[in-house]
């Protein structure tokens, strides 16, 4: 109770991230796009701790502490390793006037890794008394997993209309994104087990795994807006599926999904002076909730309700 011991650990690694992109006018309304890529994707921060929290049992009889421990959760792990992928994009801009754009392209990221929890023996000393306990920490396996997407974008601006309805203009955009990554969950997924000669050992999964925190296979949003001399006015439509929705800083890895949602915004903004803007924003007017699963989506977790929100503000540039 009087002095802490400190324990460290260091890890490194080295990554070569080559890039190509290519961009040119196929005619002069349509420009194509292409670029592959290898990236890198680092762990959350709140990932690489290197703490233990331990699981105590209630024994009225215990003698030592190995008898009161009974298991214990890596508070991070800091030998982590990043994810690499390679990318390949390609997409095709058509702009067939000065007020349309008609965009598609599709995308593949291939990369290497996925989290999976590890069981494995550690030895612990307390007052002198040693004692092992089964530690469980997440690590990056050698799977391979891909993303495929597709995405398109439609926007337009009416000027063709009679003044004043020259200002009114509207954006679609929908994107479509899938992939095989999978996320076990820390109790009910599949488990890995260190054997004494270091092999790992996984038993079968009681639940099915989650895919990419915060991916939604389906995304649109939907804009209408009108711009007449110094006013700016814009309504928007958002979408999207469900997603996994992990536990920032959450050891124990337990799968946690948010339902889909529509929302709708809006957003007024006035130019008084070339200096001075006036702005007055409302998000998610209808109230639409937060419903969260857990551990499997149908599951419920919560229902949150914030309703909407209004934001009134003032710009000035001097």
């Amino acid at each position: 109770n009087t002095s802490l011991e400190p324990i460290s650990a260091k890890a490194s690694y080295t990554a070569y991230l080559p890039s190509f992109n290519l961009v040119g006018d196929i005619t002069p309304e349509v420009q194509a796009r292409f670029a592959v890529f290898r990236a890198l994707s680092r762990p959350d921060p709140s990932a690489l701790g290197y703490g233990r929290t331990f699981r105590t049992l209630t024994d009225t009889d215990a003698t030592s502490i190995s008898e009161i421990v009974g298991s214990a959760t890596a508070d991070g792990n800091p030998f982590l390793d990043p994810l690499l992928s390679w990318n390949f994009d390609a997409a095709l801009e058509y702009y067939p006037n000065d007020d349309t754009i008609v965009a598609a392209g599709v995308y593949l990221k291939k990369f290497n890794g996925g989290f999976q929890p590890v069981g494995q023996f550690e030895t612990f000393e307390v007052n002198g008394e040693q004692f092992q306990t089964l530690v469980t920490a997440t690590e990056t396996t050698d799977d391979t997993s891909t993303i495929v997407g597709f995405e398109a974008t439609l926007a337009h601006r009416l000027s063709w209309l009679p003044k004043p309805l020259d200002g009114l203009g509207f954006k679609l955009s929908y994107n479509f994104a899938d992939s095989n990554f999978e996320v076990q969950d820390g109790s009910l997924g599949s488990f890995g087990t260190v054997q004494p000669d270091g092999t790992v050992t996984f038993n079968g999964a009681l639940i099915p795994p989650a895919n990419l925190f915060g991916l939604s296979k389906h995304v649109l949003s939907a804009q209408v807006y009108y711009q007449i001399g110094g006013l700016d006015i814009q309504g928007v439509y958002k979408y999207r599926s469900a997603y996994y929705q992990q536990f920032v800083g959450d050891s124990s890895s337990r799968l946690r999904y948010t339902d889909a949602a529509d929302v709708f915004e809006a957003r007024i903004s006035y130019k008084v002076t070339d200096n001075i803007r006036l702005s007055l924003e409302g998000i998610n007017l209808f109230g639409e909730p937060r419903t969260d699963f857990r551990p499997t989506i149908g599951d419920l977790s919560q229902n949150l309700v914030y309703g909407p929100r209004y934001f009134f503000g003032v710009r000035g540039k001097f």
